[in-house]
């Protein structure tokens, strides 16, 4: 639950979640289950958002929309979080900036 705890607060996904888990002895139905408890209904996907939001600013410097919208799902993509959630997000955030 640590683990877990921590790398949400990091704004990481359930894919890199998982895989913490498995580096640390716990996978299968247990890992699942701490998951589905920890993640919650649209738990993931509101941090998903804030780390797309504090990333956004960042990614200000690049002139080209497009450019930075793939720089941030790529991003969003390396923290472990599923393309579902990281097009929805992308596409919320790029939406608020325009």
């Amino acid at each position: 639950e640590q683990t877990i705890d921590r790398l949400k607060r990091k704004g990481c996904g359930s894919r890199r979640i998982r895989v913490e888990l498995a580096q640390r002895g716990v996978a299968g139905a247990d890992a699942e289950a701490r998951l589905r408890e920890a993640l919650g209904s649209g738990e993931e996907l509101a941090v998903a958002l804030a780390t797309a939001r504090r990333k956004w600013k960042t990614l200000q410097a690049e002139d080209d929309p497009r450019k930075r919208v793939q720089r941030l799902q790529r991003f969003l993509h390396a923290r472990g979080f599923p393309e579902s959630v990281i097009y929805a997000v992308t596409a919320d955030v790029a939406a608020l900036s325009t």
